[in-house]
């Protein structure tokens, strides 16, 4: 069994209920309890009013009944707020290579900007992100720290340095003047038995699915193509091809950044599993890309405000009415705020980034599913995260009032938890 395969098997046995948890009962004693609150469940299913208990790190208990809460530790009147699982941010950008240039600069970056960071994000309900384009040495480093407590911020999942042509973005725009810097930040390819050893290589050194892949740019021998002011070509198409084949031989999912219509419908025929960012140059002209996004099961990651903040309003709603039309095809959503693009706050980064889905037209539980459990499954992390669900984590946000009627409501949590832990809210 791979991979993908067995954390499949595992949410299946842990959704019907084969691997049971304990019943609560009067000998029950939780370390937190929440008594009768809305549960929006994360997967569409909303519980009016429920009580919520929990163990350690994880969920032992959802019930409709209010049971003897005096055998709780802790217990958090649930009366008049929304229950929602904590955030997940699938597109970040932990690393930012601005603050990269020097040993100096990088101390700075890892011993105070970068903790404040996370922080924040978790502060604003962030408890999962999985962040892309980074070096591998402090991808690992900064997970570790959170999981081992050093550090306070949402668990990480690193997908390590993206895939690209060696004229391609971000090899040529963002680090053609630092050389260092691409070696770090960047895995680059002209044909498959390049692409190959480069998947391989950040698979062995423990990179996270999904992995990324940059197929934006130019043909060669065609029109200039310009990123940021630079020449670009994207990724041989058989180079992208063997990139998709090494992941899923390993058991890895492969997400590919692009911009254009037709690089996206490449990218999704040869089996990506899904698209950041989508198509933003111009509306999508016809369904082939629907069609073939709904018979591979592709993701869309978001990344709306991204387009405001560069390109301005017009390509922004070219974004949002592109993403409308494969959101109401059927095609699943997932929340990424590409921070730090843009410098607000991390974290409320994430949370403007699900008010710019409803402002594109979705409803607000959409937009929330697109945070939580579409997220989660995206980075195979559903049968950990993602849902209020006997057995898995216990990552929350609690809110007053209801953010599926208003969802900047989500900007104010009341509580944060993660883990089991209060990190925002008065016990």
């Amino acid at each position: 069994m791979n991979r993908i395969a067995a954390r499949r098997f595992f949410a299946i046995l842990l959704c019907c209920g084969v691997m049971g948890q304990p019943e609560a009962g009067d000998g029950q004693r939780f370390d937190l309890y929440i008594a009768n609150a809305r549960v929006f469940v994360g997967d569409g299913t909303v519980l009016e009013r429920a009580s919520v208990g929990i163990i350690g790190d994880r969920i032992q208990w959802i019930g409709t009944e209010d049971i003897n809460r005096t055998k709780a530790k802790i217990v958090i009147n649930g009366a008049g707020t929304t229950i929602i699982p904590g955030l997940i941010d699938a597109h970040v950008h932990l690393m930012s290579s601005e603050y990269l240039v020097d040993d100096d600069s990088l101390h700075s970056y890892k011993t105070v900007i970068l903790p404040h960071w996370l922080k924040g994000m978790l502060l604003h309900g962030v408890t999962t992100i999985r962040t892309l384009g980074a070096p591998i040495r402090e991808s690992l480093e900064f997970k570790e720290k959170v999981a081992e407590g050093l550090i306070d911020g949402p668990r990480i999942v690193a997908s390590g340095p993206g895939l690209t042509s060696p004229q391609g973005h971000p090899a040529a725009t963002m680090y053609q003047q630092y050389p260092d810097l691409k070696k770090r930040f960047v895995r680059v390819a002209t044909n498959a038995e390049e692409a190959r050893a480069a998947i391989s290589e950040v698979v062995e050194a423990g990179m996270e699915s999904p992995l990324k892949l940059v197929f934006h740019g130019g043909e060669p021998g065609g029109e200039s193509y310009k990123i940021m002011g630079v020449p670009a070509l994207h990724l041989a198409p058989e180079a992208l091809e063997a990139a998709i084949d090494e992941a899923h031989s390993r058991g890895y999912r492969v997400a590919v950044h692009t911009n254009d219509y037709e690089d996206a419908l490449v990218a999704v025929l040869a089996g990506v599993d899904g698209l950041e960012h989508g198509v933003v140059s111009a509306p999508i002209p016809d369904g082939r890309l629907l069609q073939a996004m709904l018979e591979h099961n592709t993701f869309l990651v978001s990344t709306l405000r991204l387009h405001k903040l560069l390109h301005g309003s017009a390509v922004q709603q070219v974004a949002m009415d592109n993403l409308k039309l494969l959101h109401d095809g059927g095609v699943p959503v997932v929340v990424g705020s590409d921070t730090p693009v843009g410098w607000t706050y991390p974290g409320l980064n994430t949370v403007l980034e699900i008010e710019a889905l409803v402002a594109a037209g979705l409803t607000p539980s959409a937009a929330i599913q697109a945070a939580t459990h579409n997220a989660a499954v995206n980075i195979e992390l559903e049968d950990q995260v993602g849902r209020i669900h006997e057995g898995l984590f216990a990552d929350m946000v609690i809110s007053k009032g209801d953010p599926t009627t208003d969802i900047s409501l989500l900007r104010y949590p009341a509580y944060v938890i993660k883990n089991g832990k209060i990190v925002r809210g008065n016990e």
